[in-house]
């Protein structure tokens, strides 16, 4: 039996070491639990799954035996969470890298739905390396956004209060009580006044578990050098939503109900600001000559320090102050720095710089027209799958590319020669193949998993270079390849370009 990790978010509270591991902090009480389920194969000891899934910030595991189901809990339970056992139906493919895990978890566990994700385990039968540290990372990104609620500060206002159930309630530490207006409300406001102008960017939203559900629309507003400025409101809220608003340097915040269902009610505006995050822009990421590269964050108070070498970037690194020209390839790692709080994660662009000296000489003189093609028609998982050297492949010969797309068989190699007229950096753009992995010049240019288009450059000089393109294809698709380059718009390769 394979094995496989069914992991769901839910409410973290106090931690309890396992095997001397200390998971992140505590966090607010009623954001859906962080837990693991794990099929296994044999009847192996589980403390080692144990101490990695609570190192990397999960709350519960579950290990499913050929025998027996059993429950371990990793943290005490905090109260007001949701059920540990509320399993998302949905199991979600594990995020490449940290900003998609990021989104990702903003966009369910911040709405207050459970997310379950599928997780490998290695070789050796643990949890695999990469998949606990991303887990690891944002477990440390919840905590150290969820560290300081400016709103602790705040002095609340509202339009309207019950006496039992005043403003105050909203931060004034006490999970059970609440601000509420009179039954009968519809529209109403709370404002959120700071004590000093403060970066947010990140909001907290829970109504109390007797009235969730009560809003179904809301605006919000903030208080920006003396000007109230539009933010991006909502619909429904429940007991917990964790949301991102446009960064800035906030004054106040109001929220105002525009719809309920009920009398309006809510237990916690919380007021956070994430770890600065960096963007690198360049206007070139493959280029000759230079190309200009340029840095902006999510804090408007951030800086940024970068390497060029692919270093993570210190507190002594190069402070960046204006865009960089760059002429030489390189590997640019930034980094932002706030009041002396440092980014979670690193951000890397590769840059790839050539000279008419150093573009990839021609593979051949010349080139007979055509590509040679090997069809593969039996079922494949994947192209590592695929034996190109099997009995009952097909060789053939196909004129240009959009013939071999409409060839049948559900898996092709095709090899030849493509024509640079100039010396130059080219693009290669590739879409609507299940798989797809393209060469150029001996070089590994793209590598496709899904139909959207994907794009990548080299740098080529004028003559005949070596193409392979290895396609799987869905029952009925079809793929494309096209290019841009030198005097060349964005188009499909011709057949006169192509040759063996």
């Amino acid at each position: 039996m394979s094995a496989a990790v069914f992991l769901f978010l839910a409410a973290l509270a106090i931690p309890t070491p396992i095997g001397g591991q200390n998971p992140p902090g505590p966090i607010p009480v009623g954001e859906p639990p962080i837990g693991a389920w794990i099929t296994a194969a044999d009847e192996r000891p589980v403390r080692p799954w144990l101490e990695q899934a609570q190192a990397a910030g999960l709350s519960t595991l579950w290990v499913l035996t050929p025998t027996e189901l059993r429950r371990f809990p990793l943290l005490e339970a905090g109260g007001g969470g949701v059920e540990a056992t509320r399993l998302d139906p949905h199991p979600r493919a594990m995020p490449p890298d940290f900003k998609a895990l990021e989104e990702l978890y903003f966009a369910t566990v911040g709405a207050g739905e459970p997310l379950t994700l599928i997780l490998p385990l290695d070789k050796g039968g643990n949890i695999a390396g990469a998949e606990r540290g991303l887990l690891g990372q944002l477990a440390t990104l919840r905590r150290r956004i969820l560290d300081q609620d400016w709103a602790s500060g705040c002095r609340p206002l509202a339009s309207h209060a019950l006496p039992d159930h005043p403003p105050q309630a909203l931060n004034d530490g006490d999970p059970g009580s609440f601000w509420q207006a009179p039954p009968g409300t519809s529209r109403c406001f709370v404002d959120l006044v700071l004590p000093r102008a403060i970066v947010i960017d990140t909001l907290l939203l829970c109504e109390p578990p007797e009235a969730a559900g009560h809003i179904t629309s809301y605006e919000l507003k903030a208080q920006r050098d003396n000007l109230w400025v539009d933010l991006p409101g909502g619909g429904t809220i429940g007991t917990w939503r964790l949301r991102r608003i446009p960064p800035g340097r906030y004054q106040a915040l109001r929220l105002i109900v525009n719809e309920a269902k009920g009398a309006p009610a809510l237990a916690t505006i919380g007021l956070y600001t994430a770890p600065p995050e960096v963007e690198i822009h360049a206007d070139e990421r493959v280029f000759m000559g230079a190309t200009r590269v340029r840095f902006s964050t999510s804090n408007p108070d951030a800086l940024v320090r970068y390497t060029l070498d692919g270093t993570r970037p210190t507190a002594a690194s190069a402070l960046y102050t204006s865009p960089l020209s760059i002429d030489r390839p390189c590997v640019v790692t930034a980094l932002a720095w706030c009041e002396g709080d440092e980014g979670l994660v690193p951000v890397s662009v590769r840059l790839r710089a050539y000279t008419k000296e150093t573009l990839p000489p021609p593979d051949a003189q010349g080139a007979t027209p055509g590509l040679a093609v090997r069809a593969w028609s039996g079922a494949a998982s994947g192209l590592d799958a695929v034996d190109w050297e099997a009995e009952g492949v097909e060789q053939l010969l196909v004129a240009d590319l959009d013939a071999a797309s409409q060839l049948s068989a559900g898996a092709l190699l095709l090899e030849g020669l493509i024509h640079a007229p100039r010396g130059g950096i080219y693009s290669f753009f590739a879409a609507g193949a299940r798989e797809l992995r393209l060469e150029v010049g001996g070089e590994d240019l793209l590598d496709c998993h899904g139909p959207s288009e994907t794009m990548g450059q080299i740098g080529l000089a004028a003559g005949w270079h070596r193409l392979r393109v290895e396609v799987l294809r869905s029952e009925g698709s079809r793929f494309e390849i096209q290019w841009r380059g030198p005097a060349i718009g964005k188009r499909p390769i011709a057949a006169e370009e192509l040759g063996r």
